[in-house]
């Protein structure tokens, strides 16, 4: 977990080794674990503050964002509040 590995592709023939591919990097891990209910933090007239805590594991990878989702005030169809990933736990 966590580790990165170099990959590169050669086909090869009667003649021999083709020319290597360009080197491609990838990670061993698995998605984050269950992340935690976000709390209420602050509230006013026209927003609401929200804090959470980072997952317990992050099966071998960085976290790099957060997707932050709120529904329609009627339970209904749940919508992205923030259009970028955020790397601060909390970050409202």
């Amino acid at each position: 977990m966590g580790t990165e590995y170099l990959f590169s592709v050669q086909a090869v023939n009667f003649n021999g080794l083709g020319v290597a591919s360009q080197p491609v990097r990838f990670n061993v891990c698995l998605p984050p674990s269950i992340g935690r209910k976000p709390t209420r933090f602050a509230t006013s007239l026209t927003s609401m503050t929200v804090n959470w805590e980072t997952p317990d594991n992050n099966n071998g990878c960085p976290i790099t964002g957060y997707k932050v989702q709120i529904d329609d005030g009627a339970e209904g169809v749940f919508t992205i509040v923030n259009p970028s990933d955020q790397t601060n736990p909390g970050l409202h």
